[in-house]
């Protein structure tokens, strides 16, 4: 049986930084600062500029549509 806490889906650096970059090309390059793991999303700092949240669960991908 999985802990209660975790993740649908865990999101590496790498796996964040292909995403950005494949979404928002003029970001390129892309640096990371990771701001946060919770229930429902993981949290980045992108270019000392933006925070991007990617959800780790179904329930908080719904919430962010």
């Amino acid at each position: 049986m999985s802990s209660p806490w975790s993740a649908e889906v865990d999101l590496t650096d790498a796996a964040a930084t292909r995403m950005i970059e494949s979404q928002f090309p003029d970001q390129k390059p892309i640096t990371l600062q990771p701001l946060g793991v919770g229930w429902d999303n993981t949290a980045y700092r992108v270019n000392s500029k933006f925070v991007f949240r990617f959800p780790r669960r179904q329930m908080g991908a719904e919430c962010l549509e």
